[in-house]
Parts: structure tokens; sequence; C-alpha cells
């Protein structure tokens, strides 16, 4: 995890995905809209696992979320989706590799969460890059062709029980962050792995008008945050959830308390 100082992330809406038919090493790719500009300079391509190639397995997928900061740099890449582990494990260890260009949204160079797709053939690689995490379960059609997926994303409302923090932080704030507010209520999008670790913290743009200390603030302590491992019937799986995270000023706090 390349993780060293709070990065302001966008969540990006909407579903427009894009394919490269095959994934070559230090090839690059850039994907430009009216909106938006995302890429890679230079990729590294994940090998096929031996030990799936041994028992007979000839395809699959991993789907991941990554953080990518406006200089471009890969600040974190977290498995969403596997028909197999170790498709999951290479192609974590290549992305890790891969040098992105600095993403611009509206003309300006903005940290975003990028969905990231590697599928896997005996045959080659594709790469499938979503410019939106909102939609976890997509391209569902092809997905049903797998029955038992080895590591999937659920909602918190499917899991076994409810999400229960062992470990919180509280943001560090100063008043004047705040502006003329005496509380700020912020819903950040939240992604736990499945030892209930919060690996990835976004923002909508909609809140995007706030002070960015403040903003950076709550995800700094949010990426602090310790649940119990997640399960679904038994099984370790990631989550997707909203946190709320409210801001008040000290005076308020205090009486509070």
């Amino acid at each position: 995890m390349k993780r060293n100082l709070p990065c302001l992330i966008w969540l990006l809406g909407g579903l427009c995905w894009l394919s490269f038919e095959s994934l070559a090493s230090g090839k690059a790719y850039t994907v430009q809209t009216e909106d938006m500009q995302f890429g890679f300079v230079s990729t590294v391509e994940p090998r096929f696992p031996d030990s799936l190639k041994r028992i007979g397995v000839d395809r699959g997928f991993a789907h991941f979320v990554v953080a990518v900061d406006e200089r471009g740099a890969l600040q974190e890449v977290l498995a969403v989706q596997a028909t197999h582990l170790p498709f999951a494990k290479v192609a974590e260890e290549a992305i890790w590799q891969w040098n992105f260009l600095p993403p611009i949204i509206n003309s300006q160079p903005t940290s975003l969460v990028q969905r990231v797709n590697v599928e896997f053939e005996s045959t080659g690689l594709k790469l499938v890059a979503y410019n939106g995490v909102e939609i976890i379960h997509s391209k569902m059609e092809e997905i049903s062709q797998f029955r038992d997926l080895e590591l999937e994303t659920v909602p918190a409302g499917e899991l076994d029980r409810y999400l229960i923090p062992v470990q919180t932080t509280s943001p560090l704030v100063h008043d004047e962050m705040l502006g003329e507010e005496s509380e700020l209520v912020v819903n950040y999008r939240i992604y736990i792995d499945s030892m209930g670790k919060v690996r990835i913290v976004t923002v909508a743009s909609e809140f995007m008008s706030l002070n960015l200390d403040l903003l950076k603030a709550g995800e700094q302590a949010l990426l602090q945050w310790q649940f119990e491992p997640p399960r679904k019937r038994g099984r370790p799986v990631v989550v997707q959830a909203i946190q709320p995270i409210s801001f008040k000023r000290s005076d308020l706090a205090e009486s509070q308390s």
C-alpha cells in the first residue's frame, strides 16, 4: 500500500466503460471524453496462474477499485470481485507496477477512484476500465456464468451481521473549516476489505464545494477505522458502505460531550 498522505477522491457517477482488446506489457492507454481523461502511461501484463492451468481453468476475471491521486500516483488497489483468488493476486501485483496519467476532470487535475477489470483467458487478457464505481455488480451477464465467485463485494445489508467497528478515529478539524456552519454531516463511501480494514474512502462531487481540508480530515480519519471481518454466509467478503461523518464546532462538541 503506497498511501502516505490523505488523498481526496472523487466518486464518479455514470457507467461509461472502456474496453481494450488486449493488455500488453509496456503499452500506454489513454481515454478522453469531454469531461474526463484517464489513462495508463505503461502497464505490466499479469501472467495466467499456473496453479489454475493445472486444474483446467481457462478463463476468469479479477475486478478492482483503484485510487489515483492528482499527480497520477497510485494510492490503493483493492480487489472487489474475482472468479478465482489467484487471478486477483497476480493482477494486483501487476497493477502496482502500472504508471498512470494524472486524472483530469473538467480540465482540472483531480484524484479519483476508478474501476479496473482484468479478464483472463488462456488466449490472452483484456482490460476493462470504468469511469465510475457506483455499480459494483456490473456486467452481470458475464459474471452469472461463474456460479461461485471466490471474492465478491456486497452492500452492508447483505452481511451475516451488522458492520461492527472495533476501532474508530475522529477527524481533526478547526472551526474555520466549517465556515459559517455550526455542524456539517458528510456522507463518505467506504470500501472495507475482508479483514475489516477501511481501504478506500470516496466523497461524491456534491460535497466538493465544502472546505477541502475538512473533507480530507474525514477521509484520513476513516482510513484508520477497523471493523470486525465482514462475512456473507460465513465467507469473507469486501463491503461497500456509506459512512456519515459529523463535523462540529469545538464549543458545540464540548457542550454535547
